[in-house]
């Protein structure tokens, strides 16, 4: 009770999402769509009304071995704000454009593990990622954070859930992964990975308050997964801090 009191957080009223695609377009192109219209709503609080539109187009190129695929797509987004400071822009708008290419090749090979025959597979990633600088420190911040380091979002296009913030990128992110697969069924008995990112370039945008990026390189990553009993499975992940040469993060589930 002595604490001061939590500021009351935004409500939605309302909020519209739109998801569309195509995938049999000419030349083999897909084209991909999200859409947003969104009211933040606060007693107190600057509010806005937000509304993004994403299309994407990309050109997957895929064999039994390789596959390629480049996507180009432009992020725009307009706020109509309420409540702002006296000299700040009630209307405002962003427009990024963003490029990946995201890469892999899979190897196989016959492998005779403690009697049992396996198929072991060597997959290498490869996913680049530009996103232009976008200067948004006159947008404020209504639902957006900075999301977590996992392999969930090592391959993702921006490195902030929610649509203030559109991370400025030129990087590239390694990831190989082994897998040993019962030929006769298909069923996977174990799988590990490891990945790592590489910056081009250092970080300039963020959230108020954020510690800009200076590193060229993230921690490494590390996933060991599989059956150790009929019914068992078994789960570890870790991130490694190269730098400071100690695991930041050791996660362990069944």
């Amino acid at each position: 009770p002595s604490l001061p009191p939590v500021t009351e957080p935004y409500k939605r009223l309302p909020q519209l999402t739109v998801n569309a695609g195509r995938s049999d377009l000419p030349l083999g192109m897909s084209f991909a769509f999200s859409g947003e219209h969104v009211s933040f709503r606060n007693p107190t609080l600057v509010q806005a009304r937000r509304f993004t539109l994403y299309p994407q187009v990309s050109l997957p190129l895929q064999t039994e071995v390789f596959s390629l695929t480049p996507k180009l797509g432009l992020h725009s987004t307009r706020y109509n704000l309420d409540r702002q400071a006296a000299g700040t822009p009630e209307k405002l708008t962003r427009n990024v454009p963003i490029f990946s290419v995201d890469s892999s090749v899979t190897f196989e090979r016959d492998l005779d593990w403690l009697g049992t025959k396996l198929t072991q597979t060597l997959e290498p990633r490869l996913f680049y990622l530009y996103v232009p600088v976008r200067d948004q420190s006159l947008i404020p911040v209504f639902d957006t954070g900075a999301t977590g380091f996992d392999f969930a979002q090592i391959f993702a296009e921006n490195r902030y859930g929610g649509g203030d913030r559109i991370g400025d990128a030129n990087q590239a992110t390694v990831m190989i992964t082994s897998r040993l697969i019962d030929p006769l069924t298909g069923a996977e008995s174990i799988r590990a990975a490891f990945g790592q990112r590489f910056y081009f370039s250092t970080q300039n945008v963020g959230l108020p308050g954020e510690v800009l990026r200076s590193d060229r390189q993230t921690d490494f990553l590390a996933s060991l997964s599989g059956r150790i009993l009929p019914k068992i499975y078994a789960d570890i992940g870790a991130q490694y801090n190269p730098r400071l040469s100690r695991v930041e993060r050791l996660n362990v589930g069944g």
